[in-house]
């Protein structure tokens, strides 16, 4: 396998990903470097991740991901216009499962709830 463009993030490689994955293209991706080992600790990597494909596939698959990217710089181009909507764009949407700000917060809500249970338990006994 080769590689063929380092996303900036996990998310960016896999849409990259399952781009080529669409068009018949077999593609892996991995964290760059340390990238495993930081996101473990921070929760994002800044390494990036890389896409790697069949030699054979090299041609087609940078072009599929050259026409993704313009794309999504276009569709992010118009995301501050009156009346734009990404969905109907094709920038792809990323389930609530996924998101981080989500994530964040229910994790932060759960903290808080636990700290107050500890406190009310600890003025009850």
């Amino acid at each position: 396998m080769i590689k063929i463009y380092t996303a900036a993030d996990e998310m960016e490689a896999m849409a990259l990903s399952d781009a080529l994955k669409a068009q018949g293209i077999e593609a892996c991706t991995f964290s760059e470097g340390s990238g495993d080992y930081v996101k473990i600790v921070w929760g994002m990597s800044m390494k990036g991740n890389g896409i790697y494909v069949q030699e054979e596939d090299e041609k087609s698959a940078a072009e599929i991901i050259k026409q993704h990217t313009a794309r999504t710089m276009a569709d992010s181009r118009h995301a501050g216009e009156p009346g734009y909507d990404a969905d109907m764009a094709g920038a792809v949407t990323v389930p609530w499962y996924r998101n981080r700000m989500i994530a964040a917060r229910a994790v932060l809500g759960w903290l808080a709830v636990m700290t107050l249970l500890l406190c009310i338990f600890q003025i009850l006994f």
